[in-house]
C-alpha cells in the first residue's frame, strides 16, 4: 500500500446501503488521529463503518421528522428496491449535517448544469434542507478548482453509491467501500480527472462528479 493511501478501507460487505458509513470512516479516522482527538464509540476497528452509518442513520431520522409520508423523499426511502437486507440510503443532507455535528465543516458542490443522480424532486427537497452548505458549480473545470482547496471529500457515484477521496503529494486516492468483486477497494494515486473524470458521450466510468462533498479538518 501507497505510504499516503487511506489507513482504514474495510468493506461494507454484501446486500447493505452502508457504504456511506464506510467511506466516511476511512476519513474520519485520519482526521480524528491527525488532530489527537480519539473517536468514542464503543464498536472496534473493523466496525467504524457500521458504526458511523449507524449515526447517520439518526441524523437522517432527525432531518426528515417533519416530512410527511407522501414526500418525495419519504417516498424514495421506502421504496423497496431502494432498501437492502433493512438498510436504508443515506441523503447527501444526513452526511452534511453528521458532520458538522462532528465539528468538520462540510462544503456540497454540485453540478448545475446535469441532472443529480438522484431523481430532480428528490434533490431538490433534500438541498432545501442544506442550503447553508450548498455550492453549485457550472463546469468541470471550477468543479475540479473547488475540489482541490480540500484534502478530504465524499462523493456520490453511480448507482448512489458514496466513496471517499484523499488529496496527497502523490495524488488523489479513491476509496470504494463495495466487496473487492464489485469493484470495491482503493485506487491511485492518480490525477483528478483519472480518479474522478469528466463526463462525456464515450463515458464508462462508474464514478461521477455531480456531488461531491468537501470536509475541512477540526482546526487543532
Amino acid at each position: 500500500m501507497k505510504i499516503n493511501s487511506f489507513t482504514f478501507f474495510i468493506s461494507q460487505g454484501y446486500n447493505n446501503n452502508r457504504c456511506s458509513g464506510y467511506a466516511l470512516a476511512s476519513i474520519l479516522v485520519e482526521i480524528f488521529s491527525r488532530h489527537n482527538i480519539l473517536i468514542k464509540c464503543s464498536a472496534k476497528d473493523r466496525d467504524l463503518g457500521m458504526y458511523f452509518y449507524d449515526g447517520l442513520c439518526i441524523c437522517q431520522e432527525k432531518l426528515l421528522r417533519g416530512c410527511i409520508p407522501e414526500s418525495v423523499s419519504m417516498q424514495f426511502l421506502n421504496t423497496p428496491a431502494n432498501i437492502a437486507w433493512e438498510t436504508y440510503m443515506i441523503f447527501p443532507s444526513a452526511l452534511v449535517y453528521y458532520c458538522f455535528s462532528l465539528g468538520l465543516t462540510p462544503t456540497l458542490f454540485y453540478s448545475s448544469e446535469r441532472e443529480c443522480i438522484f431523481q430532480a424532486e428528490v434533490f431538490e427537497e433534500d438541498c432545501n434542507r442544506m442550503k447553508e452548505f450548498l455550492t453549485p458549480v457550472s463546469g468541470y473545470n471550477e468543479f475540479k478548482l473547488r475540489a482541490r482547496k480540500h484534502r478530504y471529500l465524499l462523493a456520490l457515484t453511480r448507482y448512489k453509491h458514496w466513496v471517499a477521496l484523499k488529496s496527497t503529494k502523490e495524488g488523489y486516492y479513491l476509496f470504494d467501500p463495495a466487496p473487492k468483486e464489485f469493484g470495491g477497494g482503493v485506487f491511485g494515486p492518480g490525477t483528478f480527472e483519472s480518479i474522478l473524470p469528466e463526463v462525456s458521450k464515450k463515458y464508462k466510468s462508474k464514478y461521477f462528479y455531480d456531488i461531491l462533498i468537501g470536509l475541512c479538518p477540526i482546526k487543532s
